[in-house]
């Protein structure tokens, strides 16, 4: 991958959507989607949540949060469908 690709994901219900960068990339993720779930960046130790709020009812959000290896983008097994979508910015 390089500069400016694209980068999406979709997981399925029950499942744990995880993306992790490989070392020395950085990604801008622009959207996630998890209704009625939370959505964490991860070190791995440490799960921290954001746009809960955002995210409860609507399903979608969007966030401008950079994730690389050392910390990720890590959506929780649902009863929902998950999903992001990015850009690779290094």
């Amino acid at each position: 991958m390089a500069v400016g690709d694209i980068v999406n994901g979709i997981g399925a219900t029950g499942s744990t959507l995880t993306f992790q960068p490989a070392v020395s990339v950085s990604i801008a993720i622009t959207s996630c989607g998890s209704q009625n779930n939370l959505v964490n960046v991860s070190n791995g130790i440490i799960d921290a949540t954001f746009g809960a709020t955002a995210l409860d009812y609507e399903g979608t959000a969007n966030v401008k949060v950079m994730i690389n290896n050392a910390v990720y983008l890590s959506l929780p097994s649902s009863a929902n469908n998950m999903c992001y979508s990015g850009i690779q910015i290094k």
